[in-house]
């Protein structure tokens, strides 16, 4: 199993089980306690996880976050889906924001055909897939760079995002809820999203079911601020009808 997979895997498990131990995970994988070691360590690092003799247990608080290489690969199916669609809103010769999320990141394939595309992103691994896959302008906010989302953030990275405006912008986060619209885990990301959305003509929304009636930390924005919800499967006739209340379009796989 490659390390990538093994770190998805171990992840999953923590977030079912809340605790591992080196040991029975050695044994799952066939790999050596010492491999196993690293892998909680990198976790660990993160504050996704923390580590106890023999093992490690999840932290649960607003500000556990999962790397961006594991949650690249989380929901990996919904994501596609959720960015083939997304996408689709693009035309030819657009400014468009893309954040630093993994589920936009799933988006830079689906736009090899566009052309003349100018791309503002805060994302490094955003970027840099841009620019290997698309032929337009590709602008990167600059900023503090956090290592486990490797997002920029801060006032360079606001400054940079403020003084922008696109024609369309692309975002997720961790929940989203009837009661308090979209939240997210961290404050910094949450203020550059507040900024693309009141700069931009079009503010889509990506995500998967998985984050529907949830909270998170911090209010990034109500739902009427929304232009555009893409999911990958129907939410609740309570959920469709207040979409429809506040006039927010939601985009559904065919």
């Amino acid at each position: 199993m490659l390390n990538l997979e093994r770190l998805q895997d171990i992840t999953k498990e923590l977030q079912e089980k809340k605790a591992v131990t080196v040991k029975s995970l050695a044994a799952k994988y066939f790999a050596s306690e010492a491999t196993i070691r690293r892998d909680l360590e990198s976790l660990a690092r993160s504050g996704f996880v923390r580590r106890t003799y023999g093992g490690a247990i999840l932290v649960e608080d607003p500000y556990a976050e999962i790397p961006l290489k594991v949650r690249h690969g989380d929901h990996k199916r919904p994501k596609e889906i959720i960015a083939q669609h997304a996408a689709q809103l693009v035309g030819d010769n657009k400014i468009v924001f893309i954040d630093s999320s993994s589920t936009a990141l799933h988006m830079v394939q689906y736009l090899k055909e566009k052309a003349g595309l100018t791309i503002i992103t805060n994302g490094a691994r955003t970027a840099v897939e841009c620019g290997e896959t698309l032929n337009g302008k590709i602008y990167c906010t600059g900023g503090i760079l956090r290592e486990n989302s490797l997002s920029f953030i801060g006032e360079a990275a606001r400054r940079n995002v403020d003084n922008y405006f696109t024609d369309i912008a692309f975002f997720s986060n961790r929940a989203i809820s009837l009661e308090n619209g979209v939240t997210d885990y961290n404050e910094a990301e949450s203020e550059l999203r507040q900024l693309m959305i009141k700069n931009t003509k079009k503010a889509v929304l990506l995500m998967d079911s998985s984050k529907f009636d949830q909270n998170s930390f911090c209010k990034v924005c109500s739902l009427e601020e929304l232009d555009t919800l893409i999911t990958d499967v129907s939410p609740s006739a309570e959920w469709i009808k207040k979409l429809k209340d506040v006039g927010t379009e939601l985009i559904l796989p065919n």
